[in-house]
C-alpha cells in the first residue's frame, strides 16, 4: 500500500496525503449516498442530477480539506518531535484547519448548488463542521497508524541488515580461521622438503602458489569442477611427501560438475583425513570423492587413526559445518560407521 522509500519523506509524500484523502472522502460519500437513498434530503429533492451534483461537490470539498489535514499531520510526523508535543500540535493544527476551511468550503458548496431558500445555510455549516471535526480525529488516527507502520517497517529493515551483517561477519571470521590452518600445515610440509629434495621443493612452491591464488579469490561459492581441480593440485602437494601411499579416487558424475559448492570444503576434508590417519607402505590411505544421486558429494576414507588419538573432527570441520549453514542454510552429514569415516556435502544447483 505504501512505498518503501529511502527515507520517511518519501513515505509521507504529498501523493500519499492525496491518496488517503480520496479514500476517506469516498467512504464518507458512500455513507451519505446510502443515507440519501433511504431519506429525502432537504433542499435536494429526488432529482438524480441534483444528487450527483451535490455529492460531486461534497466529494471535491472533502478531498481538499482532508488533503490539508493529512499534509499537516505528515509534516508534523516528519519533524520527529516527542510524542506529546507532536500530538498536541497535530490536534491544535487540525482543529484550526477545520474551523477555518470547513465553513469556507461549505459556503462554496452552498452557492455552487444554489441552495438559497431551500436549506438554512447555518444548519448546513454546522452539519459539515461537526462531520469534519469527527473526520479530523480519524485523520489524526490514520496518520499515526501510517507512522506506526512506517516505524515497524524500518525496524524490520534494520533488523534484516543487522542479521545480514552478522552473517557476513561470522562467515568471514570462520573463513579466516581456516586459511591460517591450511597455511601452517603447508609450510610445515615445505620445511621438511627443503634441503632433502630441492627439485620437489620447487615443484611444491609452484603448486602452493596456485593453491593460494584459489583460496584468496574471495568467492563465497565455487563450481564443483573448479573445486576438484584445486583438490587435485592439493593432492599433488601431498604426494610429494607420501608418494603412492596416498590414493585419491574420484567418482564424479559429469552432470554435477557445474553445481556449486563451498570453496576449500573438499580440500579441508582431504587434509583432515591425512592429518588424522596413518599413511605408510603397510597402511596406505585411500580417499574416495564421489557424487550421489541426491545432489551431494561424499568424501570418505577407512579409519586408521594415528596412535590412540581416535577420530577428532577438529576445528576445521566444525567451521565448515557453520559456514555451510550460514551461507546455504544447509547442513553437512558426518558418518563414522563400520570403520569408514565420511562427510557428505550438499551441492547447490547453479541458478
Amino acid at each position: 500500500m505504501y512505498k518503501r522509500g529511502k527515507s520517511k519523506f518519501t513515505y509521507f509524500s504529498k501523493r500519499h496525503a492525496l491518496y488517503q484523502s480520496f479514500i476517506i472522502s469516498a467512504i464518507i460519500n458512500c455513507i451519505l449516498i446510502v443515507g440519501a437513498l433511504h431519506t429525502d434530503t432537504p433542499g435536494i429533492g429526488v432529482n438524480w442530477q441534483n444528487y450527483l451534483e451535490f455529492f460531486l461537490w461534497h466529494f471535491c470539498c472533502n478531498v481538499i480539506l482532508y488533503y490539508l489535514l493529512f499534509s499537516l499531520n505528515f509534516r508534523i510526523i516528519q519533524r520527529q518531535a516527542k510524542f506529546v508535543n507532536t500530538s498536541l500540535i497535530a490536534i491544535v493544527g487540525t482543529i484550526s484547519i477545520c474551523l477555518l476551511f470547513s465553513p469556507f468550503l461549505t459556503r462554496l458548496q452552498w452557492f455552487a448548488l444554489g441552495l438559497e431558500g431551500r436549506f438554512p445555510m447555518m444548519d448546513f455549516i454546522y452539519f459539515n463542521l461537526a462531520k469534519d471535526m469527527i473526520l479530523a480525529i480519524i485523520v489524526i488516527l490514520v496518520s499515526q497508524y501510517i507512522y506506526a507502520n512506517y516505524r515497524r517497517e524500518q525496524a524490520i529493515i534494520t533488523n534484516q541488515k543487522l542479521v545480514e551483517e552478522n552473517i557476513r561477519t561470522r562467515y568471514e571470521a570462520l573463513k579466516n580461521q581456516l586459511d591460517p590452518h591450511f597455511l601452517f600445515n603447508s609450510l610445515n610440509t615445505l620445511n621438511e622438503l627443503i634441503g632433502i629434495d630441492n627439485e620437489k621443493a620447487q615443484e611444491y612452491v609452484d603448486n602452493l602458489s596456485s593453491i593460494f591464488r584459489y583460496t584468496l579469490n574471495n568467492k563465497n561459492i565455487q563450481r564443483l569442477d573448479e573445486e576438484l581441480r584445486f583438490v587435485e593440485s592439493f593432492v599433488a602437494l601431498l604426494k610429494v611427501r607420501y608418494g603412492k601411499n596416498l590414493i585419491v579416487e574420484y567418482n564424479i558424475e559429469e552432470q554435477y560438475r557445474d553445481f556449486e559448492i563451498m570453496p576449500v570444503s573438499i580440500q579441508l576434508l582431504v587434509e583432515n583425513a591425512v592429518k588424522h590417519n596413518v599413511i605408510s607402505n603397510n597402511s596406505p590411505l585411500i580417499i574416495d570423492i564421489s557424487t550421489t544421486s541426491h545432489n551431494s558429494v561424499v568424501v570418505s576414507n577407512r579409519i586408521n587413526p594415528k596412535s590412540e588419538e581416535g577420530i577428532n573432527h577438529g576445528v576445521g570441520l566444525a567451521n565448515l559445518t557453520d559456514r555451510y549453514m550460514i551461507l546455504f542454510k544447509k547442513s553437512i552429514a558426518i558418518s563414522n560407521a563400520d570403520g569408514i569415516f565420511s562427510v557428505e556435502i550438499p551441492l547447490v544447483e547453479k541458478q
